[in-house]
């Protein structure tokens, strides 16, 4: 059964016909249940744990399914996606708490993609989150893949560099003002 179930993923990213359906049939129920262990939605019922569900296979499928393409077979597929789940509801639990910010997101990542060098005076940790959240348009799920920092970090991260970036912001504006 393992071998079947890691046999899904290359269908998928190959793009196969039905090989998503076969996932989405296999694992969904299961994947909601994990979900909802992970963190409980309480009172909100079924509705509320299918649309977490499908923000989790949204992130799955972004980039013609890159995120498959990171698994390698060397753990079984069930352990994978527990992990990718974990990684999820850390990343989601980490928007919540967030306050907002004093500059709006969209503008500060115009000004990031125009001039990256905005990034370079932030700590490196918040610098290489940045660059992949903002010129990267990467999720939180997939920085925490890709810079290998556990995804719990990420939000704070976002939200610190942020937050810096949007006061550098506001002084370079209110300097200019008064040039």
């Amino acid at each position: 059964m393992v071998t079947a179930d890691n046999d899904l993923i290359p269908g998928i990213i190959h793009g196969e016909p039905g090989a998503w359906e076969a996932f989405v049939i296999r694992f969904g129920p299961w994947l909601m249940q994990v979900l909802n262990q992970l963190d409980p939605i309480e009172g909100s019922g079924e509705a509320a744990g299918v649309n977490r569900l499908a923000g989790f296979f949204h992130e799955l499928t972004r980039e013609d399914f890159q995120l498959f393409s990171r698994f390698d077979g060397s753990s079984r597929l069930d352990v994978w996606l527990i992990g990718l789940s974990h990684r999820y509801i850390r990343a989601l639990a980490g928007k919540r708490v967030q306050p907002p910010l004093p500059f709006e997101f969209e503008t500060i990542r115009r000004r990031v993609r125009e001039n990256p060098e905005l990034l370079q005076d932030l700590p490196s940790d918040q610098s290489q989150v940045l660059a992949h959240k903002l010129v990267d348009g990467l999720s939180q799920l997939e920085i925490s893949m890709r810079l290998k920092i556990p995804a719990d970090r990420i939000p704070k991260l976002i939200h610190r560099g942020l937050n810096s970036l949007s006061k550098t912001l506001s002084e370079k504006s209110a300097r200019g003002t008064r040039e």
